[in-house]
């Protein structure tokens, strides 16, 4: 067997007879050009090494071109740019592109008749370029790695502004990044709206993502053929459920398939050896599987993870997933999320002890004179891999603590008080607590669990003697604050305090009522090893 050229794993494809599927992609740029659809610019978003690029190159090739062009439109002129490394600022931006523009008008036998003299700057000979252009034919202008702009400060609102006043019914846009354009404007967090810029942009990108089944099968069975290999059907699933139907991973999983055929390995042994072939150094599968890891955000890596189980079910209006399955990471097959096994195995490998549940998370509220115990139950429900939101690893310095507690508990569905004396009597924990029940009576996805250190609560006179004591606290404060107000010393922290007291007091008989009626556990020191397996097995159930 001779060896094999065929599946590209890395490079740019530029000849067109390499490139396989995209055909939606393909579609429905050239609907576009064609008139079909509006004439509009469009963000071409995928991860690295998912073929935004070759993609780019596929459709600017002028065979290409020419066949899915609807040749009774007008003429349209693509203009390839990459930005790759050296867009340092505004000029060397206008130069490239005017340099690709420059190089197609010669191409297409194009003349343009400028006046140098009228000419103050690049931008201006950028701008009289375009606009001598657009006299002849349309124009569309393909600006690969286009976060490398973005990113760049020296790349202002003006700017954008700028590459705006173009877009018309005979110029647009197409620009290819690793996240959508909304995003990446988001983390330079603009003083001034720059909506005006992307509203330009068609509100569908074109998605470099897993191709279509049919489209994988092809790019898996032709190369082999070449070498007069004939993958068997269940071959052919077999590499898909190895490595998804993202271009990169699938080919070199085919190329790996095909040197084991070589090799004379069995086939029931393929699939193992393939995987750890892969995964290992010799190939860069694990390094890219890691880049793409570390872009993700918190909650994408979670749902990940949760997809190793095989039971992960789809959710509308995720944006966390919907990300994911855009780029190709996750597949959706009969209302489960599923990610390839190449992509479980190095999950597994290297993220195994954090693999969740089902359910998402359990926030713990507690007084801090309590955090050892409070600790400890992390400890063992973390073991469990029950994923656990406290202030401890959560709260982070400047954060509001209010909105800190609101989010805890809209983002998780199992509240846990550690009820003990001193919760009872903390201003912070009352608030936890009513913003629990609250939530608990007007959705069906919140749950209320006490774990009590000591008995105090189930006391008959417990709302009477905790009363007194917040009172004694509120007059303390009142006339710590009275001497600040006579030395004319504002004290707004004390004021807080107050109020937090004040809150505690007037709600204390609905928590009370609340822990009175509520499933609660002893988590006391003489019986905390048996009743921790008690909580835990409440959580797995719900």
């Amino acid at each position: 067997m001779k060896k094999n050229k065929h599946y590209i794993m890395g490079p740019t494809i530029e000849n067109p007879d390499d490139f396989y599927g995209r055909t939606y992609q393909v579609n429905h740029f050239f609907k576009m050009i064609n008139g079909t659809r509006a004439f509009a610019s469009s963000s071409v978003i995928g991860i690295r090494r998912s073929g935004k690029t070759s993609f780019l190159k596929y459709i600017v090739n002028e065979s290409i071109y020419n066949k899915n062009v609807n040749h009774e439109s007008p003429e349209t002129i693509l203009v390839y740019v990459n930005l790759e490394h050296r867009i340092k600022e505004e000029d060397d931006f206008y130069y490239f592109v005017l340099k690709n523009i420059q190089k197609c008008l010669l191409a297409k036998k194009i003349e343009i008749n400028l006046k140098e003299d009228d000419i103050d700057n690049l931008s201006s000979k950028f701008e009289k370029i375009i606009e001598a252009t657009l006299d002849q034919t349309r124009l569309v202008i393909l600006l690969d790695e286009f976060e490398n702009v973005v990113h760049n400060e020296k790349f202002d609102l003006s700017f954008f502004s700028f590459l705006r006043s173009f877009v018309s019914n005979s110029f647009a846009w197409i620009t290819a990044t690793r996240e959508s354009l909304y995003k990446l404007f988001k983390k330079r967090n603009f003083k001034k709206d720059i909506s005006p810029f992307l509203n330009v942009f068609d509100p569908f990108p074109i998605n470099i993502a897993e191709l279509e089944n049919y489209e994988a099968k092809k790019l898996i069975k032709e190369p082999a053929r070449d070498y007069g290999v004939e993958f068997l059907e269940n071959e052919i699933e077999e590499i898909i459920k190895l490595a998804g139907r993202l271009p990169y991973f699938l080919q070199a999983a085919a190329n790996e398939w095909m040197k084991l055929i070589e090799s004379k390995v069995p086939e029931k042994n393929r699939f193992e050896d393939a995987k750890f072939n892969l995964l290992s150094s010799k190939y860069n599968i694990s390094g890219q599987i890691e880049y793409t890891w570390d872009k993700l955000s918190s909650d994408a890596k979670d749902i990940m993870r949760l997809s190793t189980k095989g039971n992960l079910k789809f959710e509308k209006y995720s944006d966390p997933q919907d990300s994911l399955l855009n780029y190709g990471l996750l597949n959706l097959d009969s209302n489960i999320l599923t990610c390839s096994e190449l992509f479980k195995e190095w999950i597994l490998r290297f993220h195994a002890n954090n693999i969740l549940p089902s359910f998402k998370s359990v926030f713990i509220s507690y007084s801090h004179q309590d955090s050892t115990i409070a600790l400890k139950i992390k400890e063992k429900l973390e073991n469990e891999n029950i994923k656990i939101t406290m202030d401890v690893n959560k709260l982070y310095p400047g954060m509001n603590f209010k909105r800190f507690i609101i989010d805890s508990i809209k983002k998780t569905e199992v509240t846990i008080l550690i009820v003990s004396e001193n919760s009872l009597e903390s201003p912070w924990v009352g608030y936890e607590t009513i913003k629990t029940i609250n939530r608990e009576e007007f959705t069906e996805d919140k749950k209320f669990v006490g774990c009590f250190i000591d008995k105090d609560f189930l006391s008959e006179n417990v709302l009477l003697k905790k009363t007194e004591k917040i009172k004694k606290k509120i007059k303390k404060i009142r006339k710590i604050i009275l001497k600040h107000e006579k030395k004319n010393i504002e004290a707004k922290y004390l004021y807080d305090r107050l109020s937090g007291l004040h809150f505690l007091q007037r709600h204390l008989p609905e928590i009370i009522n609340k822990l009175n009626k509520s499933y609660c556990i002893n988590i006391s020191e003489s019986c905390f090893n048996e009743n921790i397996k008690k909580l835990i097995n409440f959580l797995k159930k719900m």
